[in-house]
């Protein structure tokens, strides 16, 4: 599902809402039957994501293609597994850069600053340059 809404030329306001799901086929947390015990503990091996994305996109110039972009998306557990997942938030992932946007292709550019909580290491934060191409088939 996604939702734009905006002052043409000017300023673009979008959001993007995602579930998705994994499965784990091998390992723990699988239907894996180990010296006759199932390594799942009884949990799913089936994990349900929900994430949202946030992003503003704003021309520096009225009607020209460069932009000022900053989006966050927030991920969330819906579900425990054994592999190990808890409800609640997964990762956060924020951007900040720039952005071209002609009738046919955006390029972006910029820092993604992702935080990873983990349920048996301690929680992550990752520094990461981001280049993102988007062809427009539509020509929008």
């Amino acid at each position: 599902f996604n939702f734009r809404w905006g002052i043409p030329g000017r300023l673009d306001l979008s959001t993007r809402i995602r579930v998705e799901q994994r499965v784990r086929s091998n390992g723990p947390g699988s239907a894996d039957v180990v010296d006759g015990v199932a390594q799942d503990a009884g949990k799913s091996r089936w994990a349900f994501r929900y994430r949202q994305q946030f992003r503003v996109a704003f021309n520096f110039i009225q009607d020209r293609p460069w932009q000022l972009i900053i989006w966050d998306e927030p991920f969330f557990h819906l579900n425990s597994t054994n592999y190990p997942s808890e409800p609640g938030l997964d990762n956060n992932r924020a951007f900040l850069g720039f952005g071209y946007d002609a009738k046919q292709v955006r390029v972006e550019a910029g820092y993604i600053n992702q935080y990873v909580r983990r349920f048996s290491d301690p929680h992550q934060l990752n520094h990461i340059f981001s280049l993102n191409l988007v062809l427009k088939l539509g020509g929008r």
